[in-house]
């Protein structure tokens, strides 16, 4: 859900910039959004049906310039794959109050929930990138661009 998020909030600008993209600490290859992230997303006018899932790996995490967890356990993970690379992972809440600390709280994945479990996981992410979108833009924006 979060990827249909936050390209649905993105600017135009950005996206003709930034690839977004989804890869899980715990995911199989290859797996479908779940039916529920679909049909909750579809009722907010978002299409993630040819969503994919993957495994997070080194090589996607030295390709990418921003990583934002769900959950503190994902970010923790991924910088233990690679701490060298851990300033580029930062937990979506902490990322959205920009970078405060104090800022605890992940989101939970909402699997094995009801219909309405993701419709307030939906919420909480849309809310959640809506407040790190300023953030998000002017780092875009600031990025190098690949040749």
């Amino acid at each position: 859900m979060a990827v249909g998020i936050l390209e649905s909030e993105l600017s135009p600008q950005a996206l003709a910039i930034a690839k977004v993209g989804s890869a899980g600490t715990g995911a199989m290859n290859g797996m479908p959004a779940s039916a529920n992230s679909i049909h909750v997303c579809e009722e907010e006018g978002i299409d993630i049906t040819r969503h994919r899932s993957r495994v997070i790996t080194r090589n996607l995490l030295e390709s990418t310039d921003v990583v934002l967890a769900m959950e503190r356990h994902h970010a923790d993970a991924m910088r233990r794959l690679a701490p060298d690379l851990a300033d580029r992972i930062h937990l979506l809440s902490q990322y959205a109050a920009d970078g405060n600390p104090a800022v605890q709280g992940g989101v939970p994945d909402p699997i094995g929930g009801d219909l309405e479990d993701y419709r307030l996981i939906f919420a909480e992410i849309r809310d959640q990138i809506r407040a790190a979108l300023p953030r998000l833009e002017r780092e875009i924006a600031e990025a190098p661009v690949e040749p």
